[in-house]
């Protein structure tokens, strides 16, 4: 379940790449940019050259499960997370910290306005952290569903599914989510297109199943911290949390 549910949560990471210029050092930033989103290095796929381990762990939801299947997927096939048009709208330059505001369109990305704070280390800008994203709502919906089509690990009815849950999640909710790097925004794609089916599956009833994802329901953020914890000990915990909810459902 575990390994799915990375698979899942893939779809809505924000996969970055690049390495900046040598201009000054607002050209750089611009440079680091736009050769970010649009690198189709396999070597952009890992922390180091045009990021931090810090932004990486934001785009990823901070899960080490969602990192290490992105860094695959994106060593595998770098050009179809690429963005393929980046212009940079504005750049603040304070010593070796800068901040970026841009569009990025293509590939993964559906951003109609962005920001993102970068650091200088080595003579080289680096993105750090998404300070907030407003998305082309429709774009990044087709880009999820295009995207759900070519992720091993996932059939086209779990992919389905996601996609219709996920639209119904409200664009500023959304958005926050992927700043804050905080999963929960999709709990109810996960309730409903995973632990739903395999709970029917498994013979509870469908009033059952229905009382126990109401139950786990009531706090989308542990559920999802547990789904994406990327440890056996998560793993448990989320399992004994669905049997407890399970007993106490058909116990009524």
């Amino acid at each position: 379940m575990r390994r799915r549910a990375a698979q899942v949560l893939l779809l809505s990471v924000l996969a970055l790449a690049g390495c900046g210029g040598a201009k000054s050092d607002e050209d750089a930033v611009r440079d680091a940019v736009r050769s970010s989103f649009q690198s189709t290095d396999p070597a952009d796929c890992a922390p180091g050259n045009s990021q931090t381990a810090a932004f990486l762990r934001q785009v990823t939801f901070a899960s080490p499960s969602v990192q290490d299947l992105y860094e695959q997927r994106c060593r595998a096939n770098p050009t179809r997370f690429a963005a393929t048009e980046v212009s940079v709208a504005a750049v603040k330059v304070t010593g070796d910290a800068a901040d970026a505001t841009f569009h990025a369109t293509g590939g993964q990305y559906a951003f109609a306005r962005a920001t993102a704070a970068l650091k200088k280390s080595d003579g080289r800008w680096r993105l750090d952290r998404l300070e907030s994203v407003r998305l082309d709502r429709p774009a990044y919906d087709r880009r999820q569903a295009q995207l759900a089509s070519g992720v091993g690990g996932l059939s086209a009815a779990d992919a389905a599914c996601f996609s219709r849950r996920l639209a119904k999640v409200a664009d500023a909710a959304l958005e926050r989510a992927i700043v804050a790097a905080q999963p929960a925004v999709f709990a109810d794609a996960f309730l409903v297109c995973f632990i739903r089916p395999e709970l029917r599956k498994g013979g509870l009833t469908l009033s059952a199943t229905r009382c126990v994802v109401v139950r786990l329901r009531r706090d989308p953020e542990r559920l999802m911290r547990l789904v994406f914890g990327g440890t056996k000990s998560a793993q448990r915990t989320l399992q004994r949390d669905v049997a407890r909810a399970a007993r106490s459902c058909t116990a009524r």
